[in-house]
């Protein structure tokens, strides 16, 4: 089974600050409005109560479900305005309506199951006992993309835990969506192995092997969407703190007072001596490991595709020029946000090298990023490329037992 596009998982968090007033607007309305008469702040409960709101009355909404089954709104508000735990999450799991269709998820009951069955494998992922993670769920028969929202919350005998989930939590998050989304499919081949006996033994298991690539292919293409796993970066030596810190001066002085803080816009004095920077950055010890891992992922992706060396060259290169061209915008910017801080008269050497700190770090982690990415794309390319060949060599074995059939 060939899915048409990538499963949907989007997992955000919430706690006592409100960091976005535009989605409270969004999702309480006439409630935020009359907070904002009162000139009273809505706490993070509150805001959840909100967020059911939207949950059950969004056009094409089903209602609310928890594990034990159909919930009346009115009874899951009061129990999250008034829980002691101010910490929440926010679920979102979506697939589109091709793929849900093929796989079996085609009415409320299906996908109450799937997300029940899900919740289970969430609590987890945040290493709490079941019985203390709290949840409700709509199903939204979104045209094109149904999909449901859960709100997650934590009871009053839970343990204290923060909020934020970790790259290896998110990874484990979605592998066990995965798992939980194809858990049908795989029962249903595991039971047609039993079936078929010896007679469909082999094709069984090519099935079961299809589901599993099935699966990695799943987790590499979501990791190409939204990569997790980027390393911390490292501390960078004072003297190259400084250096750049000087640099970034020096381009200060050369870029133009208005228009938008882009690589592309600035004259080409200036972008000399933003590939200067980059150059010298990428030439640092705390750089070379990341950058060759990057390169060496480039490298065998391409020649998933070809052994000529002189394609192999360019499309190293091509990557080269992308990771420069990433990197020169965030200088351009940090010496866009320089020059506004030369506007200001309080301005501080201190904030100076917290600025130039922010850009080492900004720049590995976008080089690291992008490392994560092309690592993905080379597995998927090699496993695309063996799938292949394992195809033509099946094609030429059918071939040649037709053709040794037809002698005898």
């Amino acid at each position: 089974m060939k899915l048409k596009s990538t499963i949907f998982l989007k997992i955000r968090f919430k706690t006592d600050s409100i960091k976005d007033p535009a989605h409270v607007r969004y999702l309480l309305n006439s409630q935020y409005n009359a907070a904002r008469e009162e000139n009273r702040e809505i706490d993070s409960n509150e805001l959840d109560a909100g967020h059911l709101g939207y949950m059950q009355d969004r056009p094409r909404s089903a209602g609310l479900f928890n594990k034990d089954g159909h919930v009346e709104a009115r009874d899951v508000t009061r129990e999250v305005r008034n829980r002691k735990h101010g910490v929440s999450w926010r679920l979102v799991i979506s697939l589109r309506e091709e793929d849900a269709l093929k796989m079996g998820y085609n009415s409320q009951e299906k996908w109450e199951e799937l997300v029940r069955r899900y919740m289970a494998q969430y609590s987890r992922v945040l290493g709490l006992k079941e019985e203390h993670v709290r949840w409700v769920a709509a199903h939204h028969r979104e045209p094109g993309h149904p999909h449901c929202h859960v709100l997650v919350w934590l009871d009053d005998a839970a343990p204290t835990r923060r909020g934020n989930l970790s790259s290896s939590e998110i990874r484990n998050a979605r592998r066990a969506l995965a798992r939980e989304i194809f858990e049908p499919l795989r029962a249903q081949y595991a039971a047609e192995k039993t079936m078929a006996r010896n007679a469909m033994l082999d094709e069984t298991k090519n099935i079961i092997s299809q589901l599993e690539l099935l699966e990695k292919k799943t987790e590499l293409e979501m990791q190409l969407v939204d990569p997790i796993g980027v390393r911390i970066a490292p501390s960078f030596p004072k003297e190259d703190m400084q250096q750049l810190e000087k640099q970034i001066a020096e381009l200060t002085s050369m870029m133009p007072g208005k228009g938008q803080a882009k690589l592309q816009y600035m004259p080409q004095e200036v972008k000399e001596k933003v590939g200067k920077i980059v150059d010298w950055m990428l030439s640092r010890d705390e750089f070379n490991e990341t950058l060759e891992r990057y390169l060496k992922a480039v490298r065998e992706m391409t020649r998933v595709y070809t052994r000529d060396d002189e394609k192999i060259k360019n499309a190293e290169d091509k990557a080269m020029d992308d990771i420069r061209r990433r990197l020169g915008n965030i200088i351009v910017q940090a010496g866009a946000e320089r020059n506004k801080q030369m506007q200001v008269k309080a301005k501080r050497l201190t904030k100076e090298q917290v600025q130039v700190k922010m850009v080492f770090r900004s720049a590995f982690r976008a080089l690291d990023k992008e490392r994560l990415k092309a690592e993905a794309k080379s597995q998927l390319a090699s496993m695309q490329e063996a799938q292949k060949s394992e195809q033509k060599a099946k094609r030429r074995r059918q071939l040649e037992m037709g053709l040794n059939e037809e002698r005898f």
